[in-house]
């Protein structure tokens, strides 16, 4: 046999009563080796001259396998010996060889990864002990490899500063201020906001911005926009926003209505009895109502505003009353839309719509006899006239012949017109001449305007707003 059993590894372990517990494994060795190991056994097992017999048991009585490949003795320490160095097993604990398994694992500054003895302390290299790493370079712990530092956008080197003008931030070197993406602590940012405002934000000691804060100092309005408001008699002005965001002045009041809402006037009207108001849209209504009394006076005519609606005598004017004797009229204000009139004519504002014949009005009424008008108000698209004209405003639109304006209507017989009013792009008007703002686009003939229609016959024109 060539080889034998030795001590692959031993160990001091505590010692009692000068025992010595070694650990040993069962490898194949070499001579000079396994010579110096059987005397030491040998030297184990002699007490004070006296040779020891040893069993293959352990102290506490558990036999041990012979078999297996690691075994554990307990023998005497020889007075004054101590535990040799038996040292690594040849090829451990060199760069590029595998681990020992005593320590340390790997000569000088190698260290074991992966049971293997790898140069530490360089780039891409593992960390040294106490994860350290040659001079610049730093220990990166998530991957347990140094890696470069102290330029900007890398880690801070332990225990030196980053390169002139750089700070370390949260553990890497930053160029605050002056690298993309960083700010120098301190700095404020600004910018417009809302209606010529501005915000601003301030630079950390992370070398980042912070968030923006409330938009301050902002003007009244956004350049451009544009205001109106109500002025005058329904009119409007309007104001524009300038680039600074503040308001300019208004405009004059424009598209202003004829009066005031609200507003009373009676000089448009029949008489100073009657009044117009102004409605909500700055235009004048039709005159209306009545601020006036009835009255009676001596004489035979109204003051202005007043119509005659009846005649009589009284004493009290003077003279006798006899049959027929007139003196005395009642006066009613010209009021409302419609009523009677002594005479044959209506006051201003007021047309005949027809005629007739009342004792009130003084005199008898035989068969014919016409001393009373009915008078209606000028108002409306159209209405009937007893007579042949239209009131301003209005045009005839035909004509034609009614008892009710007094007289029979005969073959032929006119006394009557139908008055439309001047409003609208074109309207056909009886007779040979258009209203104010109108022009003739045509002429013609029609039986509605009175007479027969005959080989060129012309009693009708079409007025065209022009």
């Amino acid at each position: 046999m060539t080889s034998s059993v030795c001590w692959r590894r031993v160990r001091r372990s505590t010692q009692s009563g000068g025992r010595l517990g070694l650990r040993f494994e069962h490898r194949r060795a070499a001579p000079h080796r396994l010579a110096f190991l059987c005397l030491l056994c040998a030297g184990c097992a002699t007490n004070g001259g006296t040779t020891e017999r040893r069993d293959t048991g352990r102290p506490d009585g558990s036999r041990v396998d012979v078999g297996s490949d690691v075994s554990t003795v307990d023998a005497p320490l020889p007075d004054g010996a101590d535990v040799p160095d038996v040292g690594p097993p040849p090829g451990c604990g060199a760069e590029g060889g595998t681990c020992c398994e005593v320590s340390p694992a790997c000569t000088g500054i190698l260290v074991c990864v992966d049971d293997g003895c790898r140069a530490c302390g360089r780039e891409g290299e593992p960390c040294c002990a106490s994860s350290s790493c040659t001079s610049g370079f730093a220990c990166n712990t998530t991957t347990a490899t140094c890696a470069a530092c102290g330029g900007p956008g890398l880690p801070c080197c332990p225990g030196a500063p980053c390169p002139a003008g750089g700070d370390c931030v949260s553990g890497m070197c930053r160029a605050c201020g002056t690298e993309a993406g960083t700010c120098a602590p301190g700095m404020m940012e600004t910018e417009t906001c809302g209606r010529c405002g501005a915000r601003f934000r301030t630079c950390g000691e992370t070398c980042e911005f912070g968030a923006f804060g409330a938009c301050t100092g902002e003007g009244s309005c956004m350049p451009g926009a544009e205001e109106t408001r109500a002025c005058g008699n329904c009119g409007m002005q309007t104001r524009l926003c300038a680039d600074s965001c503040l308001w300019g002045p208004w405009s004059s009041c424009g598209g202003e209505g004829e009066c005031a809402p609200g507003a009373t006037d009676t000089s448009a009207c029949s008489g100073s009895c009657q009044q117009r108001s102004c409605s909500s849209s700055c235009s004048w209504g039709a005159c209306g109502g009545c601020s006036c009394t009835s009255s009676s006076v001596c004489g035979s005519v109204c003051s202005s505003g007043y119509h005659v609606s009846s005649r009589g005598c009284s004493t009290s004017c003077g003279g006798s009353c006899g049959f027929g004797a007139l003196n005395r009229v009642t006066c009613d204000p010209d009021c409302g839309t419609s009523f009677g009139v002594c005479g044959s004519s209506c006051p201003s504002g007021y047309h005949v719509s027809s005629n007739g014949c009342s004792t009130s009005c003084g005199g008898s009424c035989g068969f014919g006899s016409l001393n009373r008008v009915t008078c209606e108000q000028d108002s409306g698209a159209s209405f009937g006239v007893c007579g042949s004209a239209c009131p301003a405003g209005y045009h005839v639109s035909a004509r034609g012949c009614s008892t009710s304006c007094g007289g029979s209507c005969g073959f032929g017989t006119l006394n009557r017109v139908t008055c439309g009013i001047d409003a609208g792009a074109s309207f056909g008007v009886c007779g040979s001449s258009c209203p104010s703002g109108y022009a003739i686009s045509a002429r013609g003939c029609s039986t509605s305007c009175g007479g027969s229609c005959g080989f060129g016959a012309e009693n009708r024109v079409t007025c065209t707003m022009f």
